[in-house]
C-alpha cells in the first residue's frame, strides 16, 4: 500500500507539471480542428490495442506493435512535422503563450476590403472565430489558410466566382476557408405559408 505521507511535493514539482500542462494545452489549440487530431486519435487507439494484445496474449500483434512504437519518437516527427515547425515558429516570435488575435495590420486590411465591397454593393459573410471552434463550418468549404489581405478579400467575393456564395471564415488573421456553408440558428422557424385570420 502506497504511504502518502512519505510522498512530498515541492515548488519545483508544481513549476515543473505547470510548465508541461502549459506546453501540452497550447500544443492542443494548435491541432485543434485540423488533421492532426484525427492522427492523434489514431495514435492512441494503436497504443489501446498494444496494451489489450499484451493482456490477452497476442503475442504477434504485439510483437509489431512493440516494435512499431519503439520509434514511436521517430512517428510523431513524421507525423506532426507541421505542426511542430508552426509551434517552433511562434516559440521563436514569443506568440506561443499568448492568445491567438487578428493585429492592426490584418484588421485594417479587412475593414478595407469590407468599406470597398459595400460601395461596390456586394454582398460577403464574414466570420471571424473567436472562442467558439468552427471546424465544422470549415470543413463545408474550401481551406485556403491565406492570410488577410483587401484584395484577396474583395477576389473571393466578386460575383459569379466558385467561391462567391458562402462564408468566409477568419481566426487570427488567416483567412481559414472559404465558401462555408453556415448553420441555421435553432430559435429561427421560417414560415412556409402565410398566416391568414382563422374565422370561427
Amino acid at each position: 500500500m502506497l504511504d502518502l505521507t512519505v510522498v512530498r511535493v515541492g515548488w519545483r514539482d508544481v513549476l515543473d507539471m505547470a510548465v508541461v500542462a502549459a506546453a501540452l494545452y497550447r500544443m492542443l489549440l494548435l491541432i485543434k480542428g485540423t488533421r492532426a487530431v484525427s492522427v492523434l486519435y489514431g495514435l492512441l487507439l494503436v497504443i489501446l490495442v498494444y496494451f489489450a494484445s499484451e493482456e490477452l496474449g497476442l503475442y504477434t500483434l504485439n510483437w509489431l506493435l512493440t516494435n512499431f512504437l519503439g520509434s514511436i519518437f521517430l512517428v510523431i516527427i513524421i507525423l506532426f512535422q507541421q505542426d511542430i515547425r508552426k509551434a517552433l515558429s511562434e516559440v521563436g516570435a514569443g506568440r506561443f503563450f499568448r492568445r491567438k488575435t487578428m493585429d492592426g495590420e490584418y484588421l485594417n486590411q479587412l475593414i478595407a476590403a469590407l468599406d470597398a465591397l459595400a460601395k461596390s454593393r456586394t454582398g460577403a459573410l464574414v466570420v471571424i472565430q473567436r472562442k467558439v471552434p468552427l471546424g465544422d463550418v470549415v470543413e463545408r468549404g474550401v481551406q485556403l489558410g491565406a492570410r488577410i489581405s483587401k484584395d484577396l478579400l474583395v477576389t473571393i467575393f466578386y460575383p459569379n466566382t466558385p467561391l462567391h456564395d458562402g462564408a468566409v471564415v477568419i481566426h487570427g488573421g488567416v483567412i481559414v476557408a472559404a465558401a462555408c456553408i453556415l448553420p441555421l440558428s435553432a430559435g429561427l422557424r421560417y414560415k412556409t405559408e402565410p398566416d391568414y385570420p382563422q374565422f370561427s
